[in-house]
């Protein structure tokens, strides 16, 4: 038998190995905090997820962590198109993401929950020639999508999701 302090120190060791981390340690909204304690806890779980594949690198993987109704690229589109950025270099490469506040912006009980998560993200220049260039932490934003008993993810961007806006620091990730 496993006690949950046990389970609890052992989280935290994979995510400082794994160097990975988003908890629900923020604030949240009064419709977030309604909903299900185990639909919240597998937001988190997802999103560690989807962190994970993408500062790796693993865009099969992402790919099924993607809301369908957004990808317009077919999984073998997606990879191949992911595979040359990284050739080419990416701009903003993801490496950690903080949430700072969780809230929900469309319910329909039963059916899908859109949930906004404004956090932290740590992001560097990066190619496969170079490697990873100098991080910077700046404000972030994903939209999270509950779907048929699941979560599933837009990317996450740093920045203001508007054209030609500054782009806003943050204190790390």
């Amino acid at each position: 038998m496993v006690r949950a302090g046990t389970v609890t120190i052992l989280c935290l060791l994979l995510n400082l190995w794994t160097g990975v981390s988003a908890s629900p340690q923020g604030k949240s909204d009064k419709e977030f905090e309604s909903l299900p304690k185990a639909v919240q806890s597998r937001l988190f779980e997802r999103l560690n997820i989807y962190i994970e594949y993408r500062s790796k690198h693993q865009w099969s993987d992402l790919y099924d962590l993607h809301w369908r109704p957004l990808l317009s690229a077919t999984k073998e589109k997606y990879v191949a198109s992911n595979l040359e950025q990284d050739r080419a270099g990416r701009p903003d490469h993801l490496t950690k993401f903080t949430p700072l506040f969780t809230r929900v912006v469309s319910f329909e009980k039963e059916r899908w929950t859109v949930v906004i998560i404004d956090g932290c993200g740590e992001y560097g220049a990066f190619s496969m020639k170079k490697g990873l260039g100098k991080l910077e932490n700046l404000k972030s934003t994903v939209i999270a999508t509950y779907q048929d008993g699941e979560w599933f993810f837009d990317d996450i961007n740093p920045g203001p999701n508007c054209f030609d806006c500054p782009r806003e620091k943050c204190k790390g990730a």
